[in-house]
């Protein structure tokens, strides 16, 4: 075995030798002359070659997306421009099964500008044959919009022969599209064909439509609902101001005169403001926040902004007016900053005054660490004031004990809750939206028609 010493020193050569050569031969600041100029010449070494391929690579993927989708649809088109059914059933295939993401979003979407009433029913059926699952939520939803703004009536009585989950999601697309176009034909297939099982997202997929095509129209459709749905469906007429600007949504939501409407459409309008700037969009809802239309509002603020800096959003909520808005603000804080670092949460809350807002920030608190540290959960949740709020809060620290360690959390509900909250506590936890460790919700989707619930299931 050779010598370490000798390997050692080996290197000390090499590496001193290394040093000398860089040294003289880029490091040196002094002018050279004649002929050992020549001598002294360092020519960049070649790339890497994994960088040269990364390169090449990159060349390759930005030549082939260079590449007009308009002149790849041309070789699929008839004489006369257009591409017949057959021909379309060949173009979606090719552009479904390309291997690039990207590139087969193009060549699709290209396809969608050449859909006709003539060859849309067999891209749809090509679509459906071709990709499952939410792969197929990549195409159809674009799919199926666009052929309800060409043929309305006969796209929907294709959606209705599918039935089920996919007849219901599918006609929610494709009527949005209608709307775009035919908006009293749409209303009419509505009243026509809704069901109390379908109704909430087919009236969403009409509003979201019309607000494409026509603002005010699909204002005055939401209007027209019952009192208590109108909220659900104000929100599609938020995101379509919310393209607009910020500016603009604020000032169009204030100006509603109907409450509930008012509260969802500033709520809507409140969570786009504040992933844009949490700090602005704090300053503005704080404006509003001793309304009643503004609760919501600022509960989605101080989620968001506690997301990015919990203190910062503690501090925010110790400004605003004492009552119902500042003590959701800070539940809303306290359940976001519970998650991420209970340590430090509790810290602060430790130093709150009593009160609603640190009964509140109590309640949220428990809820969220209840999961990861019940004991801890159910010794805030016993430290707050207000007896009703007490007991409420013990009882859901205990529904989410017993999914950890259901024996203990049953114990300690026989000794310490009544009869009644027992019974409760036994119950399956209401989850909090966007927060508390529950299961995930899910929104759009990114279909065209929007996401969310139905009214009084959100």
């Amino acid at each position: 075995m050779k010598s370490p010493v000798l390997i050692h020193g080996l290197w000390l050569v090499l590496a001193a030798g290394a040093f000398a050569v860089g040294r003289f031969s880029v490091g040196s600041t002094q002018p050279v002359t004649g002929a050992t100029t020549a001598a002294r010449v360092v020519t960049a070494p070649p790339a890497p070659t994994a960088a040269r391929s990364a390169e090449s690579a990159a060349a390759a993927r930005a030549a082939a997306l260079s590449e007009d989708p308009s002149a790849w649809a041309a070789r699929f088109r008839s004489a006369d421009g257009t591409i017949s059914a057959a021909r379309m059933q060949e173009a979606v295939r090719e552009a479904l099964r390309e291997s690039d993401p990207v590139k087969s979003m193009m060549n699709f979407s290209q396809l969608i500008k050449e859909l006709s009433v003539d060859n849309a029913e067999a891209a749809f059926k090509t679509v459906r044959e071709t990709v499952a699952g939410f792969e197929s939520m990549r195409f159809l939803p674009m799919l199926t919009y666009q052929w309800g703004a060409l043929d309305g009536t006969k796209a929907l009585d294709a959606m209705k022969e599918l039935g089920g989950r996919d007849g219901m999601f599918n006609s929610a697309a494709t009527l949005a599209g209608f709307a775009s176009t035919d908006p009293e034909a749409a209303k009419k297939w509505l009243g026509e064909n809704g069901t109390a099982e379908n109704r909430w997202l087919l009236d969403r997929a009409l509003v979201t439509g019309l607000a494409r095509s026509d603002f005010d129209a699909a204002s005055a459709y939401v209007m027209s609902l019952e009192e208590g749905n109108r909220g659900a469906y104000v929100e599609v007429l938020a995101e379509q101001k919310i393209r607009d600007g910020i500016s603009s949504a604020a000032e169009w939501a204030l100006g509603l005169s109907d409450p509930s409407m008012k509260a969802s459409a500033l709520q809507q309008v409140a969570d786009q403001y504040t992933r844009q700037d949490p700090a602005e969009a704090a300053a503005w809802v704080k404006e509003h926040a001793g309304a009643d239309y503004a609760k919501d509002a600022v509960g989605t603020v101080a989620r968001q902004y506690a997301e990015k800096d919990p203190k910062a959003a503690v501090a925010w909520a110790a400004t605003l007016p004492a009552g119902t808005a500042q003590a959701e603000a800070y539940g809303r804080v306290y359940r976001e900053w519970g998650r991420s670092d209970p340590t430090a949460a509790s810290e602060t809350l430790n130093a709150m005054p009593s009160g609603a807002a640190k009964d509140e920030s109590i309640s949220s608190f428990s809820r969220s660490i209840a999961r990861e540290n019940p004991e801890d959960a159910i010794t805030w949740a016993t430290a707050i004031g207000n007896a009703t709020q007490r007991e409420q809060a013990q009882v859901e620290v205990v529904q989410r004990w017993r999914m950890t360690d259901a024996d203990a959390a049953t114990q300690w509900a026989a000794t310490n809750l009544s009869p009644e909250a027992q019974q409760k506590a036994s119950e399956q936890p209401r989850w909090d939206r966007g927060g508390g460790g529950g299961p995930p919700f899910g929104g759009g989707g990114g279909l065209p028609f929007g996401g969310g619930g139905p009214p009084g299931r959100r």
